[in-house]
């Protein structure tokens, strides 16, 4: 299985944004569980909560029972991410790397996602290992891409699996 530049990124935007897309279906951000997520009133709200902050701030950026708001969506995730939330950090590098609701800008990218993997989180070890395998945002480097994707498929992650097998077969 060739996992393709184009595919990667792909996939993590579907991870991170497919279950609030999903209508009729109770809609919350991965790592949020359905009794923190705002829904109701999240013009009003004012979440001291990472895990809510992160669930306002996705909300907003999807247009998820609010308008889409890019500003107030970044800053809810900043909010999130400043608390050293795993899950915001990575969705703002997600962002920033496909330069959906900022401007497109790798080295920002690269620095929320590696802040997230360095926290031991799974999908964000990979999506830092294509950066690296990518030379996106970093010079090329395939040793480093080879360790994250190793911390991830520790950890039981197909995709890094995937990847690893991939570059190693190179």
């Amino acid at each position: 299985m060739k996992i393709s530049s184009f595919t990667l990124p792909r996939m993590f935007c579907l991870a991170l944004a497919a279950p609030m897309l999903l209508s009729g279906c109770a809609q919350q951000a991965p790592g949020i569980d359905e009794s923190s997520t705002v829904i109701a009133d999240a013009a009003n709200a004012e979440p001291v909560d990472a895990r809510e902050q992160y669930a306002l701030g996705v909300q907003y950026q999807t247009a998820d029972g609010v308008p889409k708001d890019d500003a107030k969506a970044l800053a809810w995730l900043r909010k999130a991410a400043d608390q050293g939330l795993a899950e915001a950090q990575l969705y703002i590098g997600w962002m920033y790397q496909t330069g959906d609701g900022v401007a497109q800008d790798d080295a920002q990218a690269l620095a929320w996602i590696g802040k997230a993997a360095q926290q031991g989180l799974a999908d964000a070890q990979v999506y830092l290992g294509w950066m690296y395998q990518n030379g996106l945002g970093v010079a090329q480097d395939k040793v480093q891409a080879v360790a994250w994707y190793r911390q991830a498929a520790e950890q039981g992650s197909p995709e890094a699996q995937a990847s690893l097998d991939v570059l190693l077969a190179q």
